[in-house]
């Protein structure tokens, strides 16, 4: 490949940011600042303008509570391009982020075991999950 210059998966990669980033309600300032980047360069990112720099990638997916291999459009373990979000995991996306902003570790247990009791998965003797 030529050095410089995007390519068509930089934008598909870009896409991925911004749809990740409208779902967890973050802005591009929000992001950049977890990233210590500027905002600029989000908006470079997703419009596929700049190639998401190989180092950055694990830092980004983990702030948009995703894989490495989602944003690069590969499904884990195949080069299969994942569906778009769902409502779900956007939820799910949305909890992760709550979970990691509640400071307590006895609140973080009380949300873990709400979301088991609505959830009404099988437990064992001991409280477990199944």
């Amino acid at each position: 490949m030529a050095r410089g210059g995007a390519t068509p998966n930089d934008g598909l990669v870009g896409s991925r940011i911004r749809q990740l980033r409208h779902a967890r309600g973050l802005t591009q300032r929000d992001l950049a600042d977890a990233l210590g980047i500027t905002f600029q360069q989000i908006q470079k990112y997703e419009r596929g303008t700049n190639r998401v720099a190989a180092t950055s990638l694990p830092a980004m997916a983990g702030r948009l509570g995703c894989s490495v291999a989602y944003l690069l459009g590969a499904a884990e373990g195949g080069d299969q391009v994942p569906p778009p979000a769902s409502a779900i995991e956007a939820d799910a996306v949305e909890m992760l982020d709550v979970y990691a902003r509640i400071r307590s570790a006895e609140g973080r247990r009380a949300l873990v075991l709400l979301a088991r009791a609505l959830s009404d998965a099988p437990r064992d003797v001991d409280g477990g999950e199944v």
